[in-house]
């Protein structure tokens, strides 16, 4: 995560200052092309949020669902950092398998990944 801003608290106050630091301009934020903010959940990663008009929504994903596995490989094999990063730099339009139990039954999801936000709104 990038950190583009220095922060300064005035505890007295109840006061946080935040100034832009050399990172602020011209480095949009990387956010993955699936939707998903998954966390890790035993052998699996939970859903704890899906975005609406997301790939994950779209392919009938929803929130608490347990992921296991990522394209054919069982999510344990890296980590969630290594899964968010190859989310998010997968090409868009990519078709991933996401194998995923909801009410103890396992299902398959087809996501498409798509960017959340258009290029030409990101700075």
């Amino acid at each position: 995560m990038q950190q583009r801003f220095d922060v300064a608290f005035d505890y007295a106050k109840k006061i946080m200052y935040l100034a832009p630091n050399p990172d602020w301009a011209g480095k949009p934020d990387a956010f993955d092309r699936s939707g998903l903010w998954l966390l890790g959940d035993g052998d699996a990663f939970k859903a704890v949020d899906v975005a609406s008009d997301s790939a994950a929504l779209k392919a009938g994903m929803q929130l608490n669902d347990r992921v296991v596995s990522i394209g054919g490989e069982a999510v344990g094999k890296r980590s969630l950092a290594e899964w968010r990063e190859h989310l998010r730099t997968a090409p868009i339009g990519t078709h991933v398998a996401i194998r995923f139990v909801r009410d103890d039954k396992e299902q398959t999801a087809d996501l498409v990944l798509a960017d959340r936000i258009a290029a030409a709104a990101q700075p």
